[in-house]
């Protein structure tokens, strides 16, 4: 891979494995079955989190310049920017299927984006040094936790965003998984 590789996704589109580079900008592209580097795109900046939309398209939070980087995985290069206006930091980033929105968390706070043209839609208050974010197709809801006050957000995605409640973790717990087929979170 690149320099300091931070976060990987999967593109089951392509059937390929994605590696952010945080130290080199850019992005090793793994073919999935036979474990090889297919490609590596150059991006800038320092890459963070990666949310696929299972359809060609992957979308990168790049940390030092506040926005998203939009993928053509196909193609297997940089198509677009999405400028986060008013976000510092994008870290976690999770991708809304049924709605077509990004759900990235900054430093400041969870941006929500229309991912077909990064119009941002709404700019939401959560807990402290966020660095996750997913998305439960079952429950039609994100979440992002926040290490630094040790707090969960759930935020309702569609139509009009907003935080739906404040889980309490443990302080540092700013990373997460989820199982899409259990039945509690």
């Amino acid at each position: 891979t690149g320099k300091k590789p931070d976060a990987i996704a999967y593109d089951p589109a392509t059937s390929t494995i994605w590696v952010m580079n945080a130290g080199s900008g850019d992005i090793t592209v793994i073919d999935a079955v036979t474990l090889k580097v297919k490609a590596t795109v150059t991006v800038g900046g320092s890459l963070e989190l990666g949310a696929s939309d299972g359809k060609g398209r992957l979308y990168v939070n790049v940390e030092d310049r506040n926005d998203v980087a939009v993928i053509d995985t196909k193609a297997m290069k940089l198509v677009l920017r999405f400028p986060l206006k008013g976000c510092d930091g994008p870290t976690g980033i999770a991708y809304a299927p049924d709605v077509h929105r990004i759900v990235s968390a900054c430093a400041n706070g969870v941006a929500i984006v229309s991912a077909p043209d990064g119009h941002q839609i709404a700019r939401l208050a959560i807990g402290t040094r966020p660095d996750g974010a997913l998305y439960d197709p079952m429950r039609k809801l994100s979440f992002v936790p926040s290490g630094g006050d040790g707090t969960l957000a759930v935020i309702r995605v569609a139509g009009k965003p907003e935080v739906v409640a404040q889980v309490k973790t443990a302080k540092g717990a700013r990373t997460a998984a989820l199982d899409p087929e259990a039945e509690q979170v």
